[in-house]
This record gives structure tokens, C-alpha cells and sequence, in this order.
């Protein structure tokens, strides 16, 4: 992640070899707009990550390849006040699942979605009205 001259956050991909070719691989935003969590899946063929690139200070979850093609927003479509703010991927990289406030003002619920993109399914089930579901701490 590296913040620009216009105070984005992005996400770059560096050649490991030297480090040296940097390439963005999210999304040209506006001014304050920023990449918050992303993570490589197992394979390294693509990485998520999340980011307010559609709507400010709607963080949606997206994967894109390394090479910086292919980006695909992978939840629904969030409206303001809502946000993914947890996700991981599935030990054999076709999942992600994630928490986020999606169709209950101020629940979050968890949810599972293919890495190709698609219909997320909610995963909670049954709760009381005034409950969460908590996502891990990020390390």
C-alpha cells in the first residue's frame, strides 16, 4: 500500500526480484480514497483486497491479478454507511468469506462469495436483532 501526492492509499505490486517495477494494480480514485486490508490468495495468482473505490468511505471487496487485469468487484454493490470490514480467503483460494454490513443498517453479518465474483450467501443465520457478527482482529 503506498499513499500518493493526491492522499490516496493503492495498491502497488513490486517485482520481487529487485523490488524496482511498481505498478498500481487497485483502482484510480479521487482524493481520499484508500485501500484498507488487502491479502494474496494461496496460490499468489490474485490478491483482495478492500477499498472505497466506488462510493467514499464504502469499503467494498474486490480481486484483481498481480499483473494488475482482471479486477472484479467481488461483493454486491454497498450504499453509504455500509462497508466490508473483514475478509479472508478460503484455504483453496475459489472462496472468500467476509463480515460485513450489507443488508441490516448496523448488523454485520458474515458472508461467503466466490473469488470469481457472484451472488454472496450469508452464512449467520438466525440472530437476535441487536447482534454481531465479530470479525478478528487484524494482525
Amino acid at each position: 500500500r503506498v499513499r500518493d501526492r493526491d492522499r490516496r492509499v493503492r495498491l502497488f505490486v513490486a517485482d520481487a526480484r529487485d523490488g524496482e517495477a511498481m505498478f498500481p494494480v487497485s483502482a484510480e480514485t479521487g482524493p481520499d480514497r484508500d485501500v484498507l486490508y488487502f491479502a494474496w490468495a494461496p496460490d499468489g495468482s490474485r490478491l483482495a483486497y478492500t477499498a472505497d473505490e466506488d462510493l467514499e468511505g464504502v469499503y467494498e471487496l474486490y480481486t484483481v491479478r498481480p499483473d494488475g487485469q482482471e479486477r472484479r468487484k467481488v461483493s454486491p454493490p454497498l450504499s453509504e454507511g455500509r462497508s466490508v470490514v473483514w475478509f479472508s480467503w478460503s484455504p483453496d483460494g475459489t472462496t472468500l468469506q467476509y463480515v460485513a454490513d450489507q443488508e441490516v443498517d448496523d448488523r454485520f453479518d458474515l458472508y461467503v462469495v466466490s473469488a470469481a465474483g457472484g451472488d454472496a450467501v450469508a452464512r449467520t443465520g438466525a440472530m437476535p436483532a441487536d447482534a454481531d457478527v465479530q470479525a478478528p482482529e487484524r494482525p
